[in-house]
């Protein structure tokens, strides 16, 4: 019996160790910054000011951007590195065609090829003037004018 009971101590003391260190991650996970995230309800805040399409530099903010808006208003113009049946699944195919005179870009250095990306605000530059409207955490919202 003095097996049994060393045993069932011991699970006893692994099952407090685990729980304590499940718990302190959880405090530090809910608590560091790190781990947060960008705040991306301020950018989508800025998005609905005006009706514009909305451009996006990088997946990080398509994704949440298009599920948050519900609207078909979100454009990625730049390359999606998912494979082809996700991305005719969850939408995100590339743009490439700008028609429009105003839009948005949400411009993230995250989650995309950085030669692209600076290929494709240099491309931008050429038809459009970017105001800067705001940055949070890194990411930056412009509103695009048509140079005429």
């Amino acid at each position: 019996t003095s097996i049994a009971q060393l045993t069932k101590k011991g699970s006893n003391l692994l099952f407090l160790f685990i729980s304590l260190l499940l718990l302190s991650i959880s405090v530090i996970q809910t608590s560091n910054k790190f781990f947060q995230g960008e705040d991306l309800k301020n950018i989508y805040k800025i998005t609905t000011t005006k009706e514009y399409p909305i451009l996006h530099t990088s997946l990080l903010t398509y994704y949440s951007s298009a599920y948050y808006s519900k609207k078909d208003n979100n454009y990625l113009v730049t390359n999606n590195p998912l494979n082809e049946l996700t991305v005719s699944v969850i939408g995100g195919k590339k743009i490439t065609d700008l028609p429009e005179k105003d839009y948005w870009l949400i411009d993230s250095e995250k989650w995309v090829d950085a030669g692209e990306r600076e290929k494709v605000i240099s491309e931008i530059n050429i038809n459009y003037s970017l105001i800067i409207i705001s940055e949070v955490d890194g990411v930056k919202v412009y509103h695009l004018k048509r140079l005429d």
